[in-house]
């Protein structure tokens, strides 16, 4: 194998100069953004600049709060195209130059539905996984292009997303024969069909009345009680361009062009600040067949809600219309859930693109309903709330009904009673926005993923000891679970999120939040709604659980509701928490880092509604994003991130599967064998030790890899680092011949 080590060293010294050749983006059009495509052929490297900066207006009043950043100069980034698991590169260049507001001039960028799997120091939050990006500095990041799907990057700093700085990340499906089934004739290209919506959001200072009222007579997102403003939405947009506020002024800059007889997939991100929207095509179904990345079964609707941070791709048959001719058009519905406080039978904004049956210039009727006869019902997916009035024409499906198109392998499945569950109710606390009582604030002074680990993080809480009083680092920890053999594997780990009144909470009513988790792709078990009435209005929360003041809840019987999973429950990583109620997540806890767990309405965020999670710890090699720099060659990077990667983690976990941790009983055989050891070997292995790894600095420092030190050490060294690798131990005296960071604690003379 030293053939293999010699030539990477000379691939790594030859590339190291090489001068940065990045992946040529298109530019954007009057409707769509430009497009970074990595998958123009087997050969096209992903290697992308981002460049940010802050728009400069001389009148402030026409300051478009949607769009006070750009990314490389565009309404929104560039969409980023992929091939599955392909390593992405991406160098983010912070070029806000504001010295009135220096806080808004750091940034960081979060890959929204990407697991960074065992790569936290990747996920691009800021004071969490780095340090936030400086004006003037840069960021590289690498990563493989997975799970498959509909994904999104956005700012993770303050307002910085809903203020511009989000784009559009595709990854192309997996290949299986049900995927291929499905796909087989649907045009799937999106660079034309992939709509970021947003809304325009005005703000007033004061807590004057709110005109934006909920169906289920729960609080806005953005109440004034809550906010301090009042919120009211001006238009929406797609992809950044506005929307007609009518479906007859008919815009040519507004439309998506189709031909009969053809079926065409749609890819929706919901880049909205705080509301939910609601998606219609007029006289078409909209086959649903994804959510947040993973393909499922089609799920024909007439409607769809998105909340924020949401995906779902739908596909669009024309063949089903008869009687057409070219120049056809139906409005494309864009239209808040939210209702007129004083007409609620409007919603409290609609916004129009267009559907058009033929080439551009063909000439044009609009069709409002078509066909004339209209159904009795409308179905929609994913609503905010179980139920609308018991005459309304509307008829709520939950996400629960998807089922997935390819089932999750049994040995990634959660299955069986948890080894362990936590509570999280989303409300308020004495400091405002609050998961348990408890307002969470970052980091004041080293992101926790530095080699210091948590423990120097000087506002720290504990999920299970913190107080309510003042905001903290609210953090849970989620360890490992024995076996009987003395293995150990992950666990089964149990989130129950609600939005459920605390007792004793001074503040009445409870909202409706969209709550990602970073790190994982969760199964919906279960959502328990509140009670309503006849009208569709919350009566009182459910009674399944009990949330105290301050604090985790708990099942108010004690147990809980009988909940399972199966290989086809739905897999999202953001989901919509009724008010008044609460959704179960289930997932295995396999991936070490620090991942966050938040509500995705900015407000809500930067209030103090998240927690960090700090997962397998023991197992985390910690931050190495500082020897990811955006200096080096695309072809360094690779090598340096390939190499971390063959290296795996601490624990030796392989997703689903057991893996070996220290264990006194299986490792007393190699210590007793370490112990017999003749004084006249222990010099000779110390010196071992200090060559290996000051060689080890030398070439790819600070990377671990087994197979290379196996060919560096010396005989006795090499016998020793074989039986650690075929027992997968990690015993104290023997863990720092595959540990550098530790070896380095140990010996902290070797860094001389």
């Amino acid at each position: 194998m030293q053939w293999l080590f010699l030539m990477l060293v000379t691939v790594y010294v030859m590339t190291s100069t090489y001068a940065h050749d990045y992946l040529k983006c298109t530019e954007e059009t009057h409707l769509n953004p430009g497009v970074c495509d990595c998958t123009e052929t087997w050969m096209t490297r992903c290697f992308i600049n981002l460049t940010l900066t802050k728009r400069k207006f001389d009148d402030a009043s026409i300051i478009d709060e949607s769009h006070v950043f750009m990314v490389n100069g565009g309404r929104i980034g560039p969409t980023i195209i992929a091939r599955y698991n392909q390593l992405v590169v991406v160098d983010v260049y912070n070029k806000i130059n504001d010295p009135e507001f220096t806080k808004d001039a750091n940034t960081s960028i979060h890959w929204h539905g990407i697991h960074q799997w065992n790569t936290a120091f990747m996920d691009g939050v800021a004071m969490i996984t780095q340090w936030p990006t400086k004006p003037q500095d840069a960021f590289r990041h690498v990563f493989w292009a997975k799970p498959a799907g509909t994904h999104w990057y956005h700012s993770h700093v303050l307002d910085q997303r809903e203020k511009g700085i989000v784009g559009a990340f595709i990854v192309r499906d997996k290949k299986s024969k049900n995927t291929y089934d499905l796909l087989r004739d649907v045009e799937d290209e999106p660079a034309k069909r992939m709509l970021a919506i947003r809304e325009h959001i005005t703000q007033t200072k004061g807590r004057a009345h709110f005109s934006m009222c909920e169906s289920d007579h729960s609080k806005s997102p953005l109440d004034p009680l809550f906010v301090g403003f009042k919120s009211d939405i001006k238009s929406f947009s797609i992809n950044g361009v506005t929307l007609a506020t009518t479906p007859i002024g008919f815009n040519e800059e507004l439309t998506f062009y189709v031909e009969q007889g053809r079926k065409y997939r749609f890819r929706i991100v919901g880049i909205m600040s705080s509301t939910v929207v609601r998606f219609s095509i007029s006289a078409h179904k909209l086959k649903v067949i994804s959510t947040d990345g993973y393909l499922t079964e089609p799920y024909p609707v007439d409607y769809l809600d998105i909340h924020v941070g949401e995906r779902y791709d739908f596909i669009l048959e024309t063949n089903e219309l008869y009687n057409l001719f070219n120049g056809t058009v139906f409005p494309i519905r864009i239209e808040s859930v939210a209702v007129d406080c004083y007409d609620p039978s409007k919603p409290s904004m609609v916004g129009y693109a267009f559907l058009k049956y033929s080439l551009i210039d063909t000439p044009s009727k609009l069709v409002k309903d078509y066909p004339s006869e209209k159904p009795k019902k409308y179905d929609i997916l994913n609503c905010p709330f179980k139920k609308y009035a018991d005459t309304s024409n509307y008829i709520c499906h939950s996400v629960e009904n998807l089922q997935l198109l390819n089932p999750t392998p049994e040995e990634r499945l959660p299955i069986g009673k948890p080894d362990k569950e936590f509570f999280f109710n989303f409300g308020f606390g004495s400091s405002g926005f609050a998961v348990n009582g408890v307002s969470n604030e970052l980091p004041t002074n080293i992101p926790f993923t530095r080699p210091e680990g948590s423990a120097a993080v000087e506002n720290k809480c504990d999920y299970e000891t913190a107080t309510c009083e003042g905001k903290c680092a609210h953090v849970v920890r989620l360890n490992m679970t024995e076996n009987l053999d003395g293995s150990f594997k992950v666990q089964k780990v149990r989130f129950v999120l609600s939005s459920i009144e605390q007792s004793g909470s001074s503040e009445k009513g409870t909202i409706t939040h969209p709550i990602h988790l970073h790190g994982h792709s969760f199964f919906v078990a279960k959502i328990g709604y509140p009670e309503y009435d006849e009208q569709g209005a919350i009566v009182h929360d459910n009674k399944d659980l009990t949330i105290p003041e301050c604090g985790p809840g708990q099942w108010t019987d004690g147990e809980g509701p009988d909940i399972s999973i199966n290989a086809t429950t739905v897999r999202k990583d953001v989901i919509i928490v009724p008010a008044g109620g609460y959704v179960v997540i289930e997932f295995l806890a396999d991936n070490p880092g620090w991942w966050f767990l938040h509500c995705h309405i900015d407000a809500h965020l930067n209030g103090g509604m998240a927690i960090a999670l700090n997962e397998l710890p023991e197992c985390s090699w910690g931050s190495l994003d500082r020897y990811f720099n955006v200096e080096d060659s695309y072809w360094k990077s690779k090598l340096r991130f390939w190499l971390y990667w063959f290296a795996g983690n601490k624990c030796h976990i392989e997703r689903g599967k057991h893996f070996w941790r220290p264990a006194a009983a299986k490792d007393q055989v190699f210590a007793d064998e370490t112990e017999t050891m003749s004084n006249e070997h222990e010099e000779e292995r110390k010196s071992d030790e200090i060559n290996l790894h000051n060689m080890r600095q030398k070439t790819f420092n600070p990377v671990v890899n087994m197979n290379r030190d196996n060919q560096l050490a010396s005989p006795h060294h090499k016998r020793l680092l074989h039986q650690r690798f075929r027992a997968h131990v990690a015993d104290p005296e023997l863990r720092r011949f595959q540990d550098i960071r530790e070896r380095n604690e140990h010996a902290p003379e070797w860094n001389k």
